[in-house]
């Protein structure tokens, strides 16, 4: 593995397998972040217009130079949105000041099948023109399910919640066992599984910090991790993972830490 490599999905085009988030970071604070991100060769940029910043991710992306075909940029559509879906797309790239997304995802599935029928409906047609990819959030395996008994394909893509404390294994298994690739929000844990000790245990083993070593895990687990920082030198740290490997041992000591600890919402009720 190496930064720069790429995953072919199921739809024939590719993905970066590391990519940095933008979640919970304003103003300056995630346009120089952004920019930062891609001076240090990140070339995926995960948006949601959820974040309420896709204007200052696009002056980031802009401020940086790199040029936009060198770029991944992702977008989410947020549930209360799921009545208008083109008229949101369009102004996640008015905000970001692109002509299209390499990914567009349902960023929850709603609790309402025909409502987020309709809008899948709707997204569909759109690919090719306003965004290459189509794929989902926070999807467990009945919403997969029915998406595929319903269009007849599985999304290319599923973002979900991953770190050693939440790692999903059924959903997980059922998504590498049906070619979605699998991106790891939250794969710090939000800095919450830094005091493990097993993770800095570890640390101390690799000369690695605990970031690093949960992101490390997640790259062999075959994960895409999208971490998300606004400090130049963590931006910096967290892309120095293709060094080293962790071994069986210390993969199953990580893998032990399983414990259903989670942040996010539940994928059955929450509508945004």
């Amino acid at each position: 593995m190496n930064f720069h490599d790429k995953i072919k999905l199921s739809d024939e085009n590719f993905i970066p397998t590391f990519g940095f988030g933008c979640w919970n970071a304003y103003g300056d604070e995630i346009k120089n972040a952004v920019a930062c991100a891609l001076n240090e060769q990140y070339r995926y940029i995960d948006s949601a217009s959820r974040y309420n910043n896709e204007v200052e991710v696009g002056l980031g992306i802009r401020d940086s130079g790199v040029l936009r075909d060198e770029i991944f940029i992702l977008s989410k559509l947020w549930p209360l949105d799921f009545d208008k879906p083109q008229v949101a797309l369009e102004k996640s790239l008015f905000d970001l000041n692109c002509d299209y997304l390499d990914c567009y995802l349902l960023h929850w599935p709603g609790s309402d099948d025909d409502i987020r029928s309709r809008a899948i409906d709707s997204i569909l047609p759109l690919q090719g023109t306003l965004y290459k990819t189509f794929g989902v959030s926070n999807f467990q395996i009945e919403h997969l399910k029915k998406f595929k008994d319903e269009f007849g394909f599985y999304p290319a893509v599923n973002q979900i919640e991953l770190h050693p404390f939440y790692q999903e294994r059924e959903l997980t298994s059922f998504c590498k066992d049906n070619n979605i690739a699998l991106i790891a929000w939250g794969p710090l844990y939000r800095a919450r599984g830094m005091e493990s000790d097993v993770i800095q245990e570890l640390s101390r083993k690799y000369s690695k910090t605990p970031a690093q070593i949960l992101l490390r895990w997640q790259l062999q687990k075959g994960h895409i991790p999208i971490p998300k920082s606004k400090d130049p030198q963590r931006i910096k740290e967290n892309r120095c993972v293709f060094d080293f490997d962790l071994s069986n041992d210390d993969m199953h000591r990580l893998d032990s830490l399983d414990s259903n600890l989670h942040i996010g919402a539940d994928p059955y009720t929450f509508n945004g």
